[in-house]
């Protein structure tokens, strides 16, 4: 039996180079099999108050009580940017901030300026009132927003269309109930 010290090597080298390949490989399918899209940061909304977020970018949604509410969690998605899913319980969520004409979800409407998700239980369990102070929503440009399992109510654009939602983004929805909104430039309709 002849033995060749160099292409030993050279094959056991080579083994083992395509077993670690393989290894990684299947490493990389496993991490990438049934992952969804990954969420920069996800909200629990715990309160149904209409408070802002206490310091904006710090990644963590706290009106200054510590509680997140649902206007906390939209301009700390907005602040941090990405993707973001925002949960909400059963119950009626009204705005009560008063203002418009502003995109940064201070006051009036809920500005939507980042990637986000927001879900509900149901649309007969959960509500999002708009108190006829401004729109509900306003998905501004370049955004994807996706609203499921809730109602959109008493929304009121004056001017401006869009009484329940004005879409500049992109916008799906769906068990989505939108109801007694209302906007007067009758251009884009009531939601």
């Amino acid at each position: 039996q002849l033995y060749f010290p160099a292409l030993s090597l050279w094959f056991n080298y080579y083994n083992n180079d395509i077993r670690m390949n393989n290894i990684k490989g299947i490493l990389l399918s496993i991490c990438l099999i049934g992952i969804g899209p990954v969420y920069a940061q996800d909200f629990n909304v715990t309160s149904f108050m209409d408070t802002e977020d206490a310091t904006q970018g710090d990644g963590i949604c706290a009106d200054a009580s510590g509680a997140c509410s649902l206007r906390a969690a939209v301009m700390e998605s907005n602040a941090i940017g990405g993707m973001h899913e925002i949960l909400l319980s059963a119950g009626i969520y009204t705005i009560s901030i008063s203002g418009m004409n502003e995109n940064s979800a201070l006051t009036g409407d809920l500005d939507l300026n980042a990637d986000i998700t927001i879900i509900g239980v149901s649309a007969l369990s959960t509500f999002i009132n708009g108190d006829s102070l401004d729109r509900v929503f306003h998905v501004l440009p370049g955004n994807n927003v996706s609203l499921s399992f809730l109602t959109i109510e008493e929304g009121y654009a004056n001017p401006g269309n869009g009484g329940g939602v004005f879409n500049q983004g992109s916008l799906s929805l769906s068990d989505i109930h939108i109801s007694n909104n209302a906007c007067e430039l009758i251009q884009g309709g009531a939601t």
